[in-house]
């Protein structure tokens, strides 16, 4: 259900995971921690011209500060995020007519970062800066990135058992070259030639180098 946005709520509202409010005076490079943190969670809304003290101050005659704010979730944010802007008519603090600028972000399909390479998701009232491995995480979740083909930090071609990938590939019929098969299957997954996670799982010399805790599990299955 759609939100109807008033002078009450404004001044009553706490910011929380879908809510923050920011003054006209922010710089439109802070802004954009704000909106990469609500498209990395569930999306929310931002209240541009509400204070921290929840007072509503002008963004009516700061044509250029409101127009560089909707340039924001396309210039400052990789990739563009496609909010929806939306100016609110409100009484602001010295009892004159006034609006605030709403920007609406969704939820994305993507993991979202600034043009420094940061990324931020939502928890709480706070955007907070994820780690490498929360980024990926989050990449895994939205289906962003693969993890049977993510490459293995330090990995090369002479971690895999050649031996064992040539005698798969006799039991499998496969007529082509070793070359040919590790070209088609994503072995090797990136310029620096490291090898991709389902390679080490599936034909490591020693996949536990790499994943410390790896562990096999064998399914039975009695067929009628």
């Amino acid at each position: 259900m759609d939100i109807k946005w008033t002078n009450e709520l404004f001044n009553t509202k706490d910011e929380d995971f879908y809510y923050d409010r920011k003054s006209i005076n922010i710089k439109p490079k802070d802004l954009d921690r704000t909106i990469i943190a609500f498209a990395n969670a569930d999306g929310g809304t931002i209240a541009i011209g509400v204070e921290d003290n929840k007072t509503i101050t002008r963004i009516d005659g700061h044509i250029k500060q409101v127009n560089d704010f909707r340039y924001v979730p396309i210039n400052l944010c990789h990739p563009s995020i496609n909010c929806r802007f939306e100016e609110i008519k409100v009484t602001d603090v010295k009892g004159k007519n006034n609006h605030v600028l709403l920007i609406h972000v969704p939820m994305s399909s993507k993991v979202h970062e600034d043009i420094s390479g940061d990324a931020f998701c939502r928890v709480g009232d706070k955007s907070v800066r994820m780690s490498f491995t929360e980024r990926l995480t989050l990449a895994y979740a939205r289906g962003e990135q693969i993890y049977e083909i993510s490459p293995v930090f330090g990995s090369s071609i002479d971690d895999i058992d050649k031996n064992l990938v040539k005698e798969y590939m006799k039991r499998i019929w496969y007529n082509m070259s070793f070359e040919d098969y590790v070209s088609e299957n994503d072995f090797v997954v990136n310029k620096r030639g490291e090898l991709s996670v389902k390679a080490i799982l599936l034909f490591g010399k020693n996949p536990q180098k790499f994943f410390g805790r790896a562990r096999i599990k064998w399914c039975s299955y009695e067929c009628y």
